[in-house]
C-alpha cells in the first residue's frame, strides 16, 4: 500500500491511496469464510453453503467493505502522522479518480481532496487601535427606570368612576334565560378596538350593567377566546349582545417613591434616600450596558483582525463541498448567500485557537461557569432584573450548563473571553463615550 500526497495550492491537495490485492486478499478471504459459517441459504445445511456461491454472491460488497476499511485507515493515519491541518473532512475527489472495476481490478488507487488550514501569524500590539464604546447613562434614562421599578411595585386600587384606562372585574351574563356566563372576568376598555364598545365603559361605577358585544369590541380572536373562556373557533357563536355586571373598578397605582420601594427595588436598607437610590440605579445601568459595550468590541476586534488575514487564501470551494456534503439541512443556494460568514466565523476560530496556543491560555472549569454566569445576567436584564443575587444567577447557569448541547458553546465563549481579555491589554484602547442612540445606530 502506498499514499502519495499531490499538492493543488496553498490549501488544497489530493491524496491518492493505493492499494494492491497483497493489502486485501487476506483479509476478505477471512470474511468470506465468516460469512459462509452464518450464512443460511435454502437448500445447504447452515455453515455449509459453498464458499464458490458465496463469492458469486457477496464477493463484491465484502470486498467493498473491506477496501473501505483499509483506505480509511491509511488516510486517517497518514493525516495524523503528518499532522495536516485539515479543514472538515476528506472529499471523493471529482477530477482524478478512475472508474473502479470490481470483476477485473486487483489493484486499486482511491483519490481524496483535502482542505487544509493556510499558514499565517497574527501579531498585534500598541500600534493596534481599537474603539472601547461606553453609553452614557442620561438622566432621561435614569427617570424611565425609576418609573418602570414603580410600576413593577405599584398597585390597584379602587376609583369611584371608569375611564377606559381602568381595570374592570365583572360578571358576563346572557340576556334573558340563557346559562352562558363567565364570572369575575377581567377587562381594560382601552384595548377594545371598537370606539363606541369602548365609551359603553366610560363613567360606571361598581354595580352598574353594561350591554356590549365582545366580539365586535375586542375583535381579535385570541382577547375574545380568553375572556369568554372559550375555543378560538367558536367565538363567533358568541358575537351578540351580553350583559356585564360589574363589581370592581380598579386603577393602577405607581409605587411612591420612597423607603419601602427602594428595599424592594435594591434590598433592606441597601440605601437611606432618594439621591441615594438614584445613584444605585444609575449604577444598575451602566452595569447592565457593559454587555453591550463588550460586544461591539468583540466585533470591532474581529474586525480588526480578519483585516490582517484577508489576504491569506482558503480553500473555498472544498469548504462548499464539504458543507454540503456534511449538512443535510444545507442548500447550494444557502451555502452562497451566507458563505462569506461562515467563512469570516472560521477565520476568527483559527484566530483565536491561535492566540490561545501562542499564549498558553488555559480554559477551567470556572471559566465556563463564569460564561455560563454571563449569559444568565443578559437573559435576567432581558426581563429588567439587573441586580439578580449571585446564588441565583449561579444556580441558573448551573442548569444550563446541565444540557451537554449548551457545553460547547459556553468553553468557546469561555475561550473567547480570554483571548478578547489578552488583546484589550495588548493593543491600544480608546475609551469613547456614546448615547444609547449612536451606540444603536452601529447595529443600523
Amino acid at each position: 500500500m502506498n499514499v502519495v500526497r499531490k499538492d493543488i495550492d496553498n490549501c488544497n491537495a489530493i491524496i491518492s491511496v493505493e492499494v494492491s490485492k497483497e493489502d486485501y486478499s487476506e483479509k476478505v478471504e477471512k470474511s468470506l469464510k465468516d460469512y459462509r459459517k452464518k450464512a443460511s441459504m435454502p437448500g445447504f445445511r447452515p455453515g455449509m453453503v459453498p464458499a464458490g456461491l458465496i463469492k458469486k454472491m457477496y464477493g463484491k460488497s465484502i470486498l467493498a467493505e473491506e477496501l473501505n476499511k483499509i483506505f480509511s485507515d491509511a488516510l486517517y493515519n497518514y493525516v495524523k502522522d503528518n499532522k495536516i491541518n485539515m479543514l472538515g473532512e476528506p472529499l471523493a475527489n471529482e477530477t482524478e479518480q478512475e472508474e473502479l472495476n470490481f470483476d477485473e481490478q486487483e489493484n486499486f488507487v482511491f483519490k481524496f481532496d483535502i482542505g487544509f488550514v493556510p499558514e499565517f501569524a497574527v501579531e498585534f500590539d500598541k500600534k493596534d487601535k481599537l474603539p472601547y464604546y461606553e453609553i452614557e447613562i442620561t438622566k432621561e434614562m435614569e427617570d424611565k427606570q425609576i418609573k418602570m421599578h414603580q410600576s413593577q411595585f405599584g398597585k390597584y386600587v379602587p376609583v369611584d368612576k371608569s375611564s377606559e384606562e381602568n381595570l374592570f372585574s365583572g360578571d358576563i351574563l346572557e340576556i334573558g334565560e340563557g346559562e352562558f356566563k363567565v364570572l369575575d372576568a377581567k377587562l381594560t376598555p382601552k384595548y377594545m378596538k371598537d370606539e363606541a364598545q369602548k365609551a359603553l365603559f366610560v363613567g360606571k361605577k361598581a354595580g352598574d350593567v353594561i350591554i356590549f358585544n365582545p366580539v365586535t369590541a375586542f375583535e381579535n380572536k385570541y382577547e375574545i377566546s380568553s375572556l369568554l373562556n372559550v375555543g378560538k373557533e367558536n367565538i363567533q357563536n358568541y358575537n351578540r349582545d351580553f350583559q356585564y355586571v360589574i363589581k370592581e373598578i380598579t386603577k393602577h397605582q405607581e409605587a411612591e417613591l420612597n423607603q419601602e420601594l427602594f428595599d424592594k427595588v435594591l434590598g433592606k436598607d441597601a440605601v437611606k434616600d432618594e439621591k441615594e437610590f438614584r445613584t444605585k440605579i444609575k449604577e444598575g445601568l451602566a452595569n447592565s450596558y457593559i454587555a453591550d459595550s463588550d460586544y461591539k468590541f468583540v466585533i470591532d476586534v474581529k474586525e480588526h483582525f480578519l483585516k490582517k488575514i484577508a489576504n491569506v487564501e482558503f480553500p473555498v470551494e472544498f469548504l462548499k463541498r464539504w458543507l454540503l456534503a456534511s449538512n443535510k439541512k444545507m442548500t447550494q443556494e444557502t451555502i452562497e448567500k451566507e458563505f462569506d460568514k461562515m467563512l469570516d466565523y472560521l477565520k476568527w476560530d483559527l484566530i483565536k485557537k491561535q492566540i490561545a496556543d501562542k499564549n498558553s491560555l488555559k480554559i477551567e472549569e470556572n471559566d465556563v461557569l463564569d460564561a455560563a454566569k454571563k449569559v444568565a445576567k443578559i437573559q435576567f436584564a432581558q426581563y429588567g432584573m439587573n441586580n439578580m443575587p449571585d446564588e441565583m444567577v449561579e444556580n441558573y447557569a448551573q442548569e444550563m450548563l446541565k444540557k451537554e448541547e449548551n457545553q460547547g458553546d459556553f468553553y468557546e465563549r469561555a475561550l473567547e473571553s480570554k483571548v478578547i481579555v489578552l488583546i484589550k491589554e495588548q493593543v491600544a484602547i480608546s475609551n469613547k463615550k456614546v448615547s444609547l442612540e449612536e451606540f444603536n445606530s452601529f447595529f443600523n
